[in-house]
């Protein structure tokens, strides 16, 4: 054969190679997502207009314009944007103020307060919100029991204090001010210091330089952090379905969750699709407000420095108070937890109420549910442990895997359509808030779809949403992987004869392996937590941990509750340090 003919054959090859390799599996998947994700929402928006096959808009009348509309949307929607605000505001100023002390001063343990501080963040934030209620529960609300603080100091909590509102915007900016802390903690490292000195040889106060020329370069990054902190708010459902019930405190994720339990499902997705609307909505103000700013260029060819403010006198009081807030972020609800589920009657802290029956006691029928088995040999838990675990792994992999795929396909065609439209649809999924989510999966799947059987009440739905779910950061681990592999090296392989599943199981696979273990690992931790996405479509038979816990909560049982609360914090924490020691990736995955 010729040179020139070799030469034809291997554009050949390649050419061959490019659509085969990429094309055909973008194109599977694209269509597996259309369907995942515009079915269902057309499913709810008809739903929504219809009343026994007529169109309709009475459910939106009701929502919108009747007598209810103040109590099931406009009362309810002022409420989540009123704990939005305020979450978003506090977890920002927090956030970036600490990101500020640990990168850019000279704070003692700056290491070990960037690693710390993350914790707050892997632990639910409606974990958070029990261990609140542990602490400031007032006895004159359901349950009977008195908080610690009602027990310790004789200390009548105020409602306020205890549920609602406020509580709901302290935890969630307990869980939430990481978000700020890595985003911007990210654009500090960026800034050269060489600007910060020129300013200082100019004579600019340190003010007028975080002014000047800190403030806007980080700006974008404050920017996100405040449209995804808000739109996390949005489709918040976990703390106020916890803090919320006892002052009638209702938000527009639990009233959507009321709304569905009680057969009321034309005004639950008309809701759910509003609830949507302002997702989507926020989500197109970052774009929008971060596309126009002007970008800036803060590293150069001589190389980089930072340099450190001093904080003199303040330094070890700025310390003090820094500890203090990431204990009552971190520690102090694990050990409220802790405490309470070692207590046989909830608020005596006396020596002889402490118990490890709800641990590996024995059944105790005249207590009712506080008289089941403990933890450790309730088969009812061990079942619900076994099923987070296999949601989660089983979820894992399989996002792992299309995310994977999604990132060959969208680095590999880069510049294309197919790819471009890929690389959209897949982030799709982050618009829509958990709750509202969930509803269209309920319509989808509630009844057979020509050769797909009804999935509702089996795990496979549940798999199936969460990986849908999580798609949006398994697919970013699979692209950010494979932009480091040179078309090169697959293209030798086809010149050589190699198949497509060759290829990917000597070449492709070994070399992007790194993004499979944090796409897997990311959606393990962010599933087994999860409670929003999966409340509405677990069946007795397919419980987890988080929702067993929020039936145990509902029923007043308090050392159920905080116990198995534990047992996915520790169940959670063991596989974010794997994934330390695997890798150092971001957790920014919930």
């Amino acid at each position: 054969m010729s040179l020139s003919e070799t030469a034809k054959r291997r554009i050949y090859l390649i050419k061959q190679y490019s659509f085969s390799s990429y094309q055909l599996i973008g194109i599977i998947i694209l269509a597996l997502l259309m369907f995942l994700l515009f079915t269902p929402a057309a499913e709810i928006i008809r739903i929504s207009f219809s009343n026994k096959d007529a169109f309709t808009t009475h459910y939106w009348s009701r929502v919108l314009t009747s007598r209810l509309s103040r109590f099931i949307f406009y009362r309810p929607l002022i409420n989540t944007l009123k704990l939005s605000i305020g979450m978003t505001v506090f977890s920002v100023l927090i956030g970036s103020l600490l990101a500020w002390l640990v990168i850019r001063t000279d704070l003692p343990g700056r290491k070990i307060i960037e690693k710390v501080s993350i914790i707050s963040y892997i632990i639910p934030s409606w974990v958070i919100g029990i261990a609140w209620i542990t602490v400031f529960h007032n006895s004159s609300f359901f349950g009977g029991f008195p908080g610690l603080l009602e027990s310790f100091f004789r200390v009548k909590v105020p409602s306020q204090i205890s549920y609602g509102l406020f509580p709901i915007i302290v935890v969630l900016t307990l869980h939430y001010f990481p978000y700020t802390f890595l985003l911007t903690a990210s654009s500090l490292r960026s800034i050269d210091s060489h600007l910060e000195e020129t300013g200082e040889i100019l004579g600019a106060s340190r003010i007028r330089i975080l002014r000047k020329i800190t403030f806007p370069i980080i700006l974008p990054a404050l920017l996100s952090s405040v449209i995804l902190t808000f739109s996390k708010g949005l489709g918040t459902f976990g703390v106020p379905a916890f803090l919320g019930p006892p002052v009638r405190f209702n938000v527009l994720p639990t009233v959507i969750f009321s709304m569905i339990n009680t057969g009321s499902l034309g005004e639950a997705y008309t809701l759910a699709i509003i609830t949507t609307i302002i997702g989507i909505l926020t989500i197109y103000m970052n774009m929008k407000l971060i596309s126009a700013r002007q970008s800036f260029a803060t590293m150069s060819g001589k190389g980089m420095r930072m340099k450190l403010f001093h904080l003199g006198n303040w330094k070890w009081p700025l310390f003090t108070v820094v500890c203090v807030w990431i204990a009552i972020a971190t520690l102090i609800p694990l050990l409220v937890l802790l405490l309470q589920s070692l207590m046989f009657f909830p608020g005596n802290f006396s020596l002889s109420n402490f118990t490890l029956h709800f641990w590996i006691g024995k059944e105790m029928p005249q207590l009712g549910d506080a008289g089941e088995p403990g933890v450790l040999f309730n088969s009812g838990i061990i079942r619900a442990i076994f099923n987070s675990l296999h949601l989660s792994v089983l979820s894992g992999l399989v996002a792992a895997l299309i995310g994977f795929l999604i990132g060959y396909v969208v680095v590999k065609g880069k510049g294309t359509l197919l790819s471009k439209l890929l690389e959209q649809f897949s982030f799709l999924p982050y618009l829509m808030p958990g709750l509202p989510f969930a509803a269209t999966y309920l319509v989808l799947f509630a009844h057979r779809i020509g050769p797909i059987p009804a999935l509702y009440g089996t795990m496979t739905l549940l798999v199936l949403i969460s990986v849908v779910k999580r798609l949006p950061f398994a697919s970013r681990t699979g692209i950010n992987s494979m932009m480091q592999i040179g078309k090169e090296l697959e293209e030798s392989a086809v010149v050589l004869g190699a198949n497509l599943w060759r290829r990917f199981r000597k070449i492709v696979f070994p070399l992007a392996k790194n993004g499979f273990i944090a796409g897997f690992l990311l959606t393990f931790i962010t599933v087994m937590r999860e409670l929003d996405l999966i409340i509405l479509l677990v069946t007795p038979k397919t419980q987890v941990l988080p929702t067993i816990i929020y039936r145990y909560a509902e029923e007043s049982v308090a050392q159920f509750t905080n116990a198995l609360a534990l047992v996915i914090v520790i169940l959670t924490l063991v596989v974010y340090f794997i994934v330390q020691k695997f890798q150092n990736i971001g957790i920014l995955g919930e």
